[in-house]
């Protein structure tokens, strides 16, 4: 009899469900009903009492994943008392338990206004670091510095001692922090803030964990105590955890083992807040687990799944696995070129609108970004089209601080102008005025003390002008580098007031840039390079929008108008980052910029491997449509290029065009067709298992094993492109005798086909030779060491680069120039 559980899963999932008790690790694709697979197994845990339910830990770092394995169980009464909670929360309870138990006393967990206990705590550490002189520069970024903090304190990086009485293996683990290169003050701050969570015994939310393991480590009743609450553990999503979560899950677990750990390593995108790819890569290898695959995809179709296997096999730190077709070959993957960005926004939203033509609502549709700088044209299409948007997790591009700094420069140049005419601003000028001053004055940094900002404040209320205003202070100021700060600023709203009579917006604002040097500063303004590049890639998205927008006032009024509303509402469409949408899937997803520059972002090697994850995460969202968009102003994104993606899309289309139609009516070039992409692009176990003809698949089956064992037969596996690996599956699949006798004319399309082929091969062959210097636009200089032809994908070339060593390259995607 079978168990529940084992009801309308796959192989694959029963085979997850079925594990009994020791270590085991799910290697879940996207899309693959993973969630689905643990509930089960919970469920079969439970029922067949191989664990109390009281005694099963499901958990994750993601609140919205534990939340939705809670609700998953709900079904099964049996499996209410499962404990469902994150990673943080079973920290915070192994805490409170310490608590109860006399071990450390009463912690808190205060908040003053609204804030958060980490907030509040960084405003106190603040004032104390002023009151000991050190200096906190006025652009500093609070979320910016808590973000260092979770960093560290994700991954044991403590700011001075380490804590009294851990073991010796616990002290292994653990290393000083140091500041980023730009920001030696914000060490400094980390040990106030430290000291003074200590002294008055607050626990914030990333020492839930932090604090849970010191615990356990320095007292083993308390973590024998723990241990034996938790007779088995199943970690959701685990590709996020960081190294604290990896060690205190090693902790709950070591006497038993009973420990699953589900999750995809391509997914791994979260490293710049301490998740790493290899808490799962060596999970294996470290518990000797046993492993298992979930390979089928029930959300997305045939082109979106050729693309993003053929987009992440590239990786080389990963786990070799390929997505799995289920949802057949409708639905779409279309790329649009535009001849550049506003031209790009524009076709976008039209393709929205023909969605919406098509019976698409808003919120089945997603625009997914690399970063936010890309909204800006977005923006102006969709306002001008009157569709309503909103921006997940940012404000609209004309409101960010970035932005808004640059404009304000330009509306205080104004407004100098006026009170120099002897015009007497209204009292929403003045406020007006206040709000900007205070945004741009120590943006860049001047060292402009707050008292030395109501000074000017108050001069200009009393009638001055800003630059007299400027000089008069600059007078005063005790401080001679201060001093000079301050003429150089007046002569900047000198200049700046002469410029936006003369010259257009996009001049203006270019020589602004420049003269302030903002985007190196921008740069540097953050401890997390991203984040400082971001930004600075910000106000260069606004250079690039101001081009052939007019003069300053009316590109000012514009601006006002388009950032005014989006109107928001419940059914708007969604704007978000790639790294807000995993976990998540829409029917109709948009990629703008699948270029170089942004995806991959930015110009290093370093961070490749997780640029590509990021772009296999956007590819798996779609449940239907797929819309990639190139601006032709830019290359084509190296991710696209490397893997084929015009080709990839043609196998797709060609099978697609085969399975139309009857088995019994395929003509031997569909055949072939088919026998070459089923195997390349992973449809195998589609038209094996999945394929929603089972009449046919047997057919098919025999039909593709029949032309491999003929191209065999005639020594025409390698003329035509073939493998014999696909043979012995296609074979061990039918019940059906093989008829190689319907291939007869086989040789026909070996000698058409290969000519081409060849003739083809020969001329790209003669166009590059070994020790030619070449450049390409990602490595380089470089020299040409050896050339392999293959008839199947082209010419391969290894390429020798000056500055990245040897890179084998496909001649047709390499984008080589001759030096």
């Amino acid at each position: 009899m079978k168990f529940m559980s084992e009801m309308n899963l796959t192989e694959e999932q029963r085979a997850v469900v079925c594990h009994e008790e020791g270590p085991a690790l799910v290697f879940a694709v996207a899309g693959a009903g993973k969630t689905t697979a643990m509930v089960h197994r919970i469920e079969r845990l439970v029922s067949q009492k191989v664990f109390p339910a009281e005694q099963i830990l499901a958990t994750s770092f993601s609140r919205a994943t534990v939340n939705d394995l809670r609700q998953a169980l709900r079904v099964w009464p049996a499996c209410r008392s499962v404990q469902t909670a994150t990673l943080h929360a079973v920290g915070f309870r192994i805490v409170q338990k310490a608590v109860r138990e006399g071990l450390i006393p009463e912690i808190r967990l205060p908040s003053e206004n609204g804030q958060s206990p980490d907030r509040m705590l960084l405003q106190r550490a603040l004032g104390r670091a002023r009151q000991a002189r050190l200096e906190i520069p006025p652009h500093f970024d609070e979320t910016d510095f808590l973000s260092y903090l979770s960093l560290c304190k994700g991954n044991f990086l403590y700011p001075d001692t380490f804590p009294a009485k851990l073991p010796a293996q616990a002290l292994a683990l653990l290393k000083s922090a140091e500041a980023p290169s730009d920001w030696p003050v914000y060490l400094d701050l980390y040990r106030i803030y430290e000291e003074l969570r200590q002294e008055m015994g607050i626990l914030t939310f990333d020492d839930m964990l932090l604090s849970a393991w010191e615990l356990l480590q320095i007292h083993p009743a308390l973590l024998r105590s723990v241990q034996n609450r938790y007779q088995a553990v199943l970690v959701d999503e685990f590709q996020d955890i960081n190294h604290v979560q990896s060690e205190i899950l090693d902790l709950l677990v070591a006497p038993h083992h009973n420990y699953m750990a589900i999750g995809d390593d391509d997914q791994t995108i979260y490293e710049w807040r301490g998740a790493n790819p290899r808490f799962i890569l060596e999970f294996a290898q470290r518990y000797q687990a046993k492993k298992y695959l979930l390979r089928d995809n029930f959300r997305s179709r045939a082109s979106h799944l050729a693309l993003a296997n053929a987009v992440i096999c590239h990786n080389s730190k990963r786990e070799p696995k390929a997505l799995q077709l289920t949802q057949g070959f409708s639905g779409l993957t279309r790329i649009h070129r535009s001849v550049n960005a506003e031209n790009l926004a524009r076709d976008l939203v039209k393709e929205v609108q023909a969605a919406q033509e098509r019976g698409y609502g808003l919120t089945q549709m997603a625009v997914l970004l690399r970063i936010y700088a890309q909204t800006a044209f977005i923006e102006q299409a969709l306002h001008e089209a009157g569709i309503a948007y909103r921006i997940d997790g940012s404000v609209p591009f004309f409101q960010r601080s970035e932005v808004q700094v640059l404009l304000a420069y330009l509306r205080l140049a104004q407004l100098e102008l006026h009170l120099q005419q002897g015009l007497q601003p209204t009292e929403s000028e003045y406020a007006g005025f206040v709000q900007d001053w205070r945004l741009i004055v120590n943006r860049p940094l001047r060292y402009i003390s707050a008292q030395q900002n109501e000074d000017l404040i108050q001069r200009v209320y009393a009638g001055e002008s800003v630059t007299a205003a400027l000089h008069a202070v600059a007078a005063e100021a005790e401080r001679v580098y201060i001093a000079r700060n301050l003429e150089k600023l007046a002569d900047l709203l000198t200049w700046l007031g002469i410029q936006i009579q003369l010259d257009p917006a996009d001049s203006v604002l270019c020589s602004l840039e420049q003269k302030l040097d903002y985007c190196a500063w921008l740069r540097k303004s953050s401890g997390f390079p991203e984040n400082g590049e971001a930004k600075a890639s910000t106000v260069e998205a606004l250079l690039d929008y101001a081009q052939g927008r007019g003069h300053v006032q009316p590109f000012l009024n514009y601006l006002e108008t388009l950032g005014r509303d989006t109107g928001q509402n419940n059914q708007s469409l969604i704007l978000t980052t790639i790294y807000r949408a995993k976990g998540l899937e829409w029917p109709v997803v948009f990629v703008p910029h699948c270029n170089q520059g942004f995806l991959p972002y930015g110009r290093g090697d370093e961070r490749l491997e997780e640029e590509r994850r990021l772009f296999y995460v956007a590819v798996t969202r779609p449940r239907e449509e797929l819309h990639l968009f190139l601006m032709e102003s830019s290359p084509v994104s190296r991710f696209l290029r490397e893997a084929g993606y015009l080709e990839t899309l043609e196998g797709v289309q060609e099978i697609r065009k085969t399975l139309a139609q009857k088995p019994e009516t395929w003509k031997t070039a569909e055949v072939l067709a088919l026998a070459r992409h089923a195997s390349r692009l992973h449809f195998e176990r589609y038209l094996l298992h999945w394929w929603d003809a089972p009449s046919s698949r047997q057919i098919a089956a025999q039909r593709i094993a029949s032309l491999l064992h003929a191209a065999e037969q005639q020594a025409l596996l390698q003329e035509l492109a073939l493998d014999a690996e696909p043979l012995k599956r296609w074979k061990g699949a039918i019940s059906l005798p093989l008829e190689p006798e319907l291939f007869a004319d086989l040789g026909q399309f070996s000698t058409e086909k290969s000519s081409t082929k060849r003739k083809s091969l020969r001329q790209t062959e003669t166009t590059f030779s070994i020790g030619q210097r070449v450049r390409n636009p990602q490595f380089g200089e470089g020299e040409i060491v050896r050339l392999e032809p293959n008839l199947r994908q082209g010419l391969m070339l290894e390429i020798d680069f000056d500055k990245v060593g040897r890179k084998r390259l496909l001649s047709r995607y390499a984008d080589l120039q001759r030096v």
